[in-house]
């Protein structure tokens, strides 16, 4: 899904007048995995963009506990986070989690921004049904 918005972002920028969001006049986005963090290397760059960029995409958040560099990776998940809703930048977040489960893994700051500034929306996917995902009822 997050790669589906993520193209449809990049459709979008063909067209700039159609998009306005909170005085920013780009779409400019950048999609990344959340297990992308676990990486140094890869670390430094993503850090670099996703702060300032005006639109982005975090797919699997939470898949990153599990790895080596975990720790580093969830403190620079949560900063992110916390960076982004200060500056008031727009973020696509995809995760199996819940809000309790967000909350243990990141902690109560970055649970509560989520919880009360994301439209959570809760999808099931079964790869039996024709259509693939669907929303919860």
């Amino acid at each position: 899904m997050m790669l589906a918005i993520n193209e449809f972002l990049t459709l979008l920028r063909k067209f700039p007048t159609s998009w306005k969001y909170n005085g920013i006049n780009s779409i400019e986005s950048l999609y990344v995995n959340a297990e992308d963090f676990q990486h140094p290397s890869v670390l430094y760059e993503i850090n670099k963009v996703e702060t300032a960029i005006p639109v982005l995409l975090v797919d699997n958040l939470g898949y990153e506990i599990d790895g080596v560099n975990s720790q580093v990776a969830v403190k620079s998940i949560s900063k992110l986070i916390m960076e982004r809703y200060g500056r008031g930048l727009l973020t696509f977040i995809s995760t199996p989690f819940d809000i309790q489960s967000i909350r243990e893994i990141y902690g109560s700051r970055v649970a509560s921004i989520i919880s009360e500034n994301y439209h959570i929306e809760e999808f099931e996917c079964n790869t039996f049904r024709k259509g693939l995902c669907y929303e919860e009822e």
